[in-house]
């Protein structure tokens, strides 16, 4: 599971359980089905980037990242 590669020092038990939920919720939301996928390893390292900031709900993890995946995209498909 990649949102463990993010893991660094010391984290609780409790911790990388949270971590993991919220990646799992985030990783059902955006539909993504293969976990090896880099868009899947981006999204590990914004579970934990969040979840590491201060936000501790797995669902409200889930729902930042995918904002910010969706807003994100939208300023690409704008660009074009």
């Amino acid at each position: 599971m990649p949102i463990r590669q993010f893991i660094k020092g010391e984290m609780g038990s409790a911790e990388i359980n949270r971590l993991t939920i919220a990646y799992a919720k985030t990783i059902r939301i955006l539909n993504l089905i293969d976990w090896s996928d880099p868009v899947s390893e981006i999204v590990a390292e914004k579970v934990f980037d969040i979840g590491t900031s201060g936000v501790t709900e797995p669902q409200e993890i889930a729902d930042i990242v995918v904002a910010e995946f969706y807003k994100t995209r939208r300023g690409r498909d704008t660009d074009d």
